[in-house]
Formats: C-alpha cells, structure tokens, sequence
C-alpha cells in the first residue's frame, strides 16, 4: 500500500525509533511529509499537495498555538519552512522571522480564545477528512 504520513515530530522521519518505519517494514511504500514542530495549517497545505498521491494519508494532528511559515520571503522555490510554538523562546537571528514570532505571540496570547480556537481546528481536521476520504486523523495532543 502507498500510504504517505503528514504531521509534526509524532511524523517526522528524523525522529527515532519512528512508528511508521514499522509499516514500511512490513511492505508498504511510506512517504514522509512530516516536519517537527509544524502547524495544522502546514500540515493541511501539504496534504492538499500530496494526499491524492497515497491510497492512505496518515496525518498525526497536532496542537494549537503553533505557526509555521515559509522562508526566504520569496523565490526561488521550494520553499523552506520555519516552525514555531508560541510557548518557545524567540531565539532566531533573523529579524524578520523575530518580529513573526513577536506578532503570532501577541496575537496569541491576548486575542486567541482557546475554546473557539479548537474549534476551529476541529473544524479545519473535519473538512480534509471529507475532502480526501483516505485519509486517518490520529490526534497528537
């Protein structure tokens, strides 16, 4: 079976020992979309780029409160990706990204009403489950 595997670090093949090595293991041609400390919103972008790929998405969602954006501001493609939790220090030399942080802390901490943010996750991890029929949700927080 092509099963592809999106998520944050319960994902991420750097990860060790990683649970869906066991799948390949077993026979199954596993691709890993995963990146440690990435947002729902990442996860949801890549598998609108890769689910069709698989006959099984297995995506390990993860908490609130999480922003991942891309890096460098523009081309030249592929973009890379930063990933940040509002919990963690801000540690990057890069002012631009400092400044993201500083915003998506605020923002978060001040206007964020959790309930209705995990609403709105809810709702978000709902819509790919009816868009992409094949894929599994396994909730990681």
């Amino acid at each position: 079976m092509k099963i592809g595997v999106f998520g944050d670090s319960y994902a991420h093949a750097d990860q060790t020992p990683i649970w869906w090595r066991y799948l390949a293991d077993l026979g199954h041609d596993v691709t890993c979309h995963g990146e440690p400390g990435s947002s729902i919103m990442f996860s949801v972008e890549r598998l609108q780029e890769h689910a069709a790929n698989y006959e099984l998405a297995i995506w390990c969602a993860t908490m609130p409160g999480r922003l991942s954006f891309p890096t460098p501001y523009g081309p030249p493609w592929p973009r890379t990706w930063q990933h940040w939790r509002v919990t963690e220090p801000i540690v990057s030399k890069d002012s631009r990204v400092q400044r993201k942080q500083q915003v998506y802390r605020d923002y978060y901490m001040e206007l964020v009403d959790v309930e209705q943010d995990n609403f709105v996750n809810a709702a978000v991890i709902h819509h790919v489950m009816r868009t992409w029929p094949n894929v599994m949700v396994i909730p990681c927080f």
